[in-house]
């Protein structure tokens, strides 16, 4: 009896080292919902472990060592983002329709769809059209996570980002790129030997050809109020005429930011009674200004050239003041801290490229930057101390 029991309790640790999670997600209605993302994170600080997206008939599945304190974050366009604790499979997860005041899609299309191994978001004429920014529309692609602008492909790491045919850089450029210009966008989880061998994931955002020839231009202004006014302004130019088209445009991004925050704290020990006191004062103030130029030829379907440049000037200012009390035995003591800091940001930019089918099965795809600027991180700090008798 003993030797059987050893062995149950040798095997269990095995059995039990793979958790599976399953489920389905729909609508409101019941009805399935393909490519959702279903992200595991951990409930302590969102770290996220797993990721994949829900097939088409909404059904997702993975596994994972440890389930424990961990939860799904269930997102998709158009639908409140769901936080659901982990229970026993399979899951169900309903997703609530996210209320667009004052937004009319004009025609309605498939949002995504997958076609010779990629992942294609329809922008145009979908959901997506209507997000303000660029980086937000990404961050609603299956497959893809954002944390602060920054993107992760479920197992394949930070993709590598083309408009058209031309590698960004710079994530910042996605800030100049508006919704409405864009067409599709592509996510290539499988990019093969047309890339470099650390690349593990493509997106290529795919924008609308600009329809007849002259001049047309755009004008955009927003602005956002939490504390303090923050603002955005974007205006460009383009002329167009054959295969060549010559652009220009600025943008400016301003932020202000401002946090107050005070707590209090008691402490009563036998002896005496501690009353620790916190107050911080902090001022954001950033200013950022991109002023672009350059000129793109695409004669045909098989060839694209161009070349642009780029200014980026940016300033953050950033005042904090801390101010901490803590009092026993009729004794005050006040520590504080004054902090500026300020980054100034230049950088110059030239990009070109040339991609293009030459014909008897041979392609070219060229992409050069030349960068230069300066970036300073400067910080003053002040810590006096006062001792007060009460």
């Amino acid at each position: 009896m003993t030797k059987y029991l050893v062995c149950i309790l040798m095997l269990t640790p095995i059995f039990s080292w793979a958790q599976s999670i399953t489920g389905t997600v729909v609508d409101s209605d019941g009805q399935s919902i393909a490519f959702a993302n279903v992200v595991l994170c951990q409930s302590a600080d969102s770290t996220i472990i797993a990721g994949c997206t829900s097939d088409e008939n909404g059904k997702f599945y993975f596994s994972t060592e440890n389930a424990e304190g961990m939860h799904l974050r269930v997102s998709y366009v158009g639908y409140k983002t769901k936080y659901v604790e982990l229970g026993v499979s399979p899951l169900r997860i309903m997703l609530e329709p996210v209320i667009l005041n004052e937004v009319v899609v004009v025609a309605q299309r498939k949002i995504y769809e997958q076609r010779s191994g990629e992942m294609i978001a329809n922008v145009k004429g979908t959901i997506l059209e209507t997000l303000p920014k660029t980086t937000d529309i990404i961050a609603q692609l299956p497959f893809v996570s954002s944390q602060d602008d920054n993107f992760t492909v479920f197992g394949k790491g930070t993709p590598v980002i083309y408009i058209n045919n031309r590698l960004v850089q710079d994530l910042k450029e996605l800030d100049r790129l508006m919704p409405s210009d864009i067409k599709s966008i592509k996510v290539n989880t499988m990019p093969g030997a047309k890339y470099d061998a650390t690349v593990g994931a493509v997106i290529q955002i795919i924008t609308k050809k600009t329809q007849g020839e002259g001049l047309s231009g755009t004008l955009y202004a927003g602005s956002k109020c939490s504390e303090l006014w923050s603002a955005e302004e974007y205006a460009s130019l383009n002329y167009r005429h054959n295969a060549w088209d010559v652009f220009t445009s600025s943008y400016l991004i301003q932020k202000r930011q401002q946090i107050n925050m005070k707590a209090n704290q008691q402490l009563s020990l036998v002896d005496a009674v501690h009353r620790i006191g916190y107050q911080e004062e902090e001022k954001v103030k950033s200013n950022r200004i991109a002023v672009v130029g350059g000129i793109n030829y695409n004669p045909n379907e098989k060839i694209s050239a161009g070349m642009q440049y780029v200014l980026n000037s940016a300033a953050w200012k950033d005042d904090m003041y801390n101010h901490i009390s803590h009092t026993v035995n009729n004794e005050m003591e006040l520590k504080q801290q004054l902090a500026s800091s300020n980054n100034p940001d230049h950088t110059h930019n030239i990009n070109s490229y040339f991609t293009g089918n030459l014909g008897n099965n041979f392609s070219l795809d060229f992409n050069f930057d030349w960068v230069k600027g300066n970036e300073r991180n400067n910080m003053y700090s002040w810590f006096p101390d006062t001792h007060l008798k009460m």
